[in-house]
C-alpha cells in the first residue's frame, strides 16, 4: 500500500478533478476562455 499522499500530491490531485470536471461544462474547451 502506498504512503498517505503528501500536500503537494493532494493539490495536483484535486485541480485534475478540477480541470476535469470544467472541461466537461465548458465544450469546446477553448484555451484562455474564462
Amino acid at each position: 500500500p502506498r504512503p498517505l499522499m503528501t500536500k503537494q500530491q493532494k493539490t495536483a490531485l484535486n485541480m485534475a478533478k478540477y480541470l476535469q470536471r470544467q472541461s466537461l461544462f465548458s465544450c469546446p474547451a477553448i484555451p484562455g476562455s474564462s
